[in-house]
């Protein structure tokens, strides 16, 4: 082997042990982060008495703290319909629950919040949910849709059940 030969067999070995260090040191930063994988759940302890929340699972290896639910309503009015995204920018048709106490999550922990609306507000107004962190990002809520929604949130499952239970 001439020097030449070597060089580049030397070179083509620097690139790609530092593609592949490179590719490592990425893999760990992402898997360094904070992760949340939140659903909601809809049901009843007994009919006229809602049981519906938000489970909330920390599968990333930060700790996040949660800060308040954002829940996203459905506009009336064609107007409110054709402007939607503005009004949510400007925070117009948005609800936000606080939450008594901000909750920490470490690795690995869930909780559960409880889904509480002011009056005036029906859960099937509702099309949308995040959860926001203090650092001020929002993890989407895992929420079915509107049709969905009003079937599962109300007590006409419930009706449905009770009817297959008496035949």
């Amino acid at each position: 082997m001439n020097q030449a030969e070597v060089t580049f067999a030397l070179a083509i070995w620097g690139a790609l042990t530092g593609t592949i260090s490179l590719w490592l040191r990425f893999r760990q930063h992402r898997l360094d982060s904070s992760k949340l994988e939140c659903k909601s759940d809809f049901g009843f302890e007994s009919p006229g008495q809602e049981r519906h929340k938000i489970i909330i699972r920390s599968v990333g290896r930060r700790p996040v703290t949660i800060d308040y639910v954002r829940y996203y309503i459905m506009p009336r009015t064609l107007k409110q319909k054709l402007t939607k995204s503005w009004q949510h920018k400007q925070g117009r048709l948005i609800w936000d629950q606080k939450l008594h106490t901000a909750i920490k999550l470490e690795e690995g922990e869930k909780t559960e919040i409880s889904i509480s609306l002011p009056d005036g507000f029906v859960i099937e107004e509702i099309y949308r949910a995040d959860i926001a962190d203090q650092s001020g990002r929002f993890w989407a809520i895992n929420w079915p849709s509107l049709s969905k929604l009003s079937k599962v949130a109300t007590e006409e499952e419930l009706t449905k059940f009770v009817k297959e239970n008496e035949n």
